[in-house]
């Protein structure tokens, strides 16, 4: 027996031993292995793409996480949201991350005006897709929608401003409303002294302000007494600014007063005066992008946009100092950010070096998987897909940065430009002289079916503009270009399966060289066209007296005369009623549907509405045009394949209809059928 007991302490000791072992394995974390749910080992890092978590985590909203069906799937109390492709768990710790400004937010998320990050939505469906369910889409004091759990809504439906850690109370003044003023310090200890003199300070704070609201200014807090300290600063010194609307968003510093410092306003908020949501906090213009300004209101940088051109599934629009800021589809680097990360808000476009911006653009056109600008100088810069030669630099190279047109020799760049055109993987540029050069896949206009990678001339004088789409991706069969003369004729080349070059008949033989567009009923020409456009298989054109007229394919009545009909020659666009004709300030033309500006400002679109393109908070298909409700304002408009968006008079841009690409620059990959506001 005596033998037995050495041997059951070496037993026991080795048990310790292994049991010791063991803790640490499960709490180390065995090699290789990572746990299933939010919160392992594994999980929560931060990434930038999936290689940089350990399987099964993927990498989401900026941190390693797993997918997920509810948030039952989630350890921590964490949720079950969606990052625009995935149900991924979100960890309670970062979900509603605190922010101030959109850069603290991992892409989709947007920075709101409670400083959390969340999703962007148009509806409850936003917030409740790919197996994510109960979330609510509501409404900021900046008047966007984010998607929030049922606790974190009002009973009227809007977010509740929800305070971030840090704040005394917990509390933090939204974005848009200017926050109480802070009590003003004591004054003088002599009641007969004015208010701020020297003296013994109080010790009582004075009392808060009123929070503002979208229509009110602030109140300042008035001073504390000790001996009859003067009072606060007033409303006009020491008072938070008026809190702002969308388009003036944020409160303004509060100013100082003779009786104490007055209370300091609220953080401006996300969309700068009359412009689209910019990206971080400022004192001036020099702690923005270049592009940019600072709204002295909100101390945002924000972007206000002077010029909108909608692509096949990207759009670019021009801002300040003549900077281009694009979104959406990106797989050839038609965005310009030397990238082809699918951008579903605006990116800015850089210069050739990739360093800085490009700048000093005063035209851009976006067209299939291309881009192009033109230059103050009058050189034209293109970037995308180059596969027949379209970004005329005599090469077939596809670019990610903005590469300089050259001049039919290949041994200059191109110049004395005064407007450009770009489609899939093909452009036109008109100079000075009058003349169009075309280069890129056919049919270029020199009378050959040949791809030119340099530009060629296109034998047609006094041309002001050209348009030119394609109605796919992967071609350029069934391409059309037409050209605007500066005495009002209109003039096409390319497909004529369905009528589209407007010559009263159809064939299909491709037109090498440009015709003239016979007028309705193929009687005469078509004379005096202010504005033409060119959709998937359609043309339309806008004359002085703002009347529409469109030919060629009738899919989903995108002819928008009543009938149905293919027209072969131009036919009259009808009003919503279909008794009278339509009345239009600009008029732009998608693939398979078309939208104007009316002369008071509101939009109106018919054709096909698969993806709600037409803004009227449907997706029936309308044969006359329909107005998009309660959008006024607008300035411009453009259309692409299956969505649309309008710029409006300050600067700010909306879109509408397919976003499966972030076409609608709001951070979403959600369609809607109603306007919603692009913001970076």
């Amino acid at each position: 027996m005596k033998t037995l007991v050495p041997r059951a302490r070496a037993g026991f000791r080795g048990l310790r031993i292994a049991l010791v072992l063991w803790v640490l394995f499960v709490w180390l974390g065995a090699p290789g292995c990572s746990s299933s749910k939010v919160g392992g080992t594994r999980g929560g890092h931060a990434c930038r793409q999936n290689s940089d978590c350990a399987s099964p985590f993927i990498c989401s909203l900026g941190s390693c996480t797993t997918k997920c069906k509810t948030a039952r799937d989630c350890e921590d109390e964490g949720s079950c949201v969606t990052d625009g492709k995935n149900a991924v768990c979100q960890s309670a710790a970062d979900k509603n991350k605190p922010c101030e400004k959109q850069a603290e937010c991992p892409s989709p998320l947007a920075c709101a005006s409670d400083y959390r990050c969340r999703n962007l939505c148009s509806e409850d469906a936003d917030c409740n897709v790919l197996g994510v369910s109960g979330r609510r889409c509501a409404e900021d004091t900046n008047g966007v929608e984010f998607c929030a759990d049922p606790p974190e809504v009002s009973g009227e439906g809007k977010l509740i401003a929800l305070p971030p850690p840090g704040h005394p109370d917990g509390g933090v003044e939204p974005i848009t409303a200017g926050a109480g003023g802070g009590g003003g310090s004591g004054g003088s200890t002599n009641p007969n002294d004015d208010g701020g003199s020297s003296g013994e300070t109080s010790t009582d704070a004075g009392e808060g302000g009123t929070a503002g609201n979208i229509d009110e200014p602030t109140t300042a807090g008035t001073g504390g007494t000790v001996g009859g300290a003067g009072a606060g600063g007033t409303v006009g010194q020491s008072g938070a600014g008026a809190g702002g609307t969308v388009g003036q968003s944020g409160a303004g510093t509060g100013g100082t007063s003779a009786a104490g410092t007055g209370g300091k306003g609220g953080t401006g908020g996300g969309a700068g005066t009359g412009g689209t949501g910019g990206q971080g906090n400022c004192q001036s213009g020099a702690d923005c992008a270049l592009g940019e300004t600072c709204s002295p209101t909100s101390q945002r940088c924000s972007l206000a946009f002077t010029q909108l051109f909608a692509g096949y599934s990207h759009i670019c629009a021009l801002a300040g100092a003549g900077t281009v800021w694009c979104w959406g589809d990106n797989q050839y680097g038609q965005l310009g950010d030397n990238t082809v990360a699918l951008r579903n808000r605006p990116v800015q476009v850089l210069d050739a070096t990739g360093v800085g911006p490009l700048k000093d653009i005063v035209q851009v056109s976006a067209g299939t998987q291309a881009t192009c600008a033109r230059k103050a100088d009058g050189n034209v810069w293109c970037w995308g897909n180059n596969a027949l030669g379209g970004l005329g630099d005599n090469t077939i190279t596809t670019r990610r940065l903005p590469t300089p047109v050259k001049d039919s020799s290949g041994l200059a760049t191109l110049t004395e430009v005064t407007h450009v055109a770009t489609s899939y993987s093909s452009a036109c540029a008109v100079l000075r002289d009058g003349y169009p050069r075309c280069w890129g896949g056919p049919p270029v206009g020199d009378a050959t079916s040949s791809p030119r990678s340099l530009p060629v001339l296109v034998n047609l004088d006094g041309v002001a503009a050209i348009s030119m789409l394609n109605p796919t991706t992967g071609t350029s069969a069934g391409a059309v270009r037409c050209a605007l003369r500066t005495n009002g004729d209109v003039w096409c080349w390319g497909a004529n399966n369905v009528g589209q070059l407007g010559q009263n008949t159809v064939s299909g033989a491709v037109a090498n060289v440009p015709l003239q567009v016979k007028g309705p009923g193929g009687v005469g020409f078509l004379s005096g066209v202010a504005q033409v456009l060119i959709g998937g298989a359609h043309v339309c054109a806008r004359k002085p007296d703002s009347s529409v007229w469109c030919w060629g394919t009738s899919t989903a009545n995108v002819l928008g005369d009543g009938s149905g009909q293919e027209q072969r020659a131009p036919v009259q666009v009808r009003d919503s009623s279909g008794s009278g004709f339509l009345v239009a300030a600009a008029v732009a033309v998608g693939v398979n549907h078309n939208c104007a500006v009316l002369n008071d400002g509101t939009v109106q679109c018919w054709g096909n509405n698969t993806y709600g393109q037409l803004g009227d908070s449907t997706i029936s298909e309308h044969a006359l045009p329909t107005l998009v409700p309660l959008f006024p304002d607008v300035a411009s408009i453009s259309a692409g394949n299956g969505y649309t968006c309008a710029l409006k008079t300050d600067g700010s841009a909306y879109c509408w209809g397919a976003n499966n690409l972030g076409q609608l620059g709001n951070g979403s990959a959600s369609n809607t059928s109603r306007p919603v506001l692009v913001s970076r």
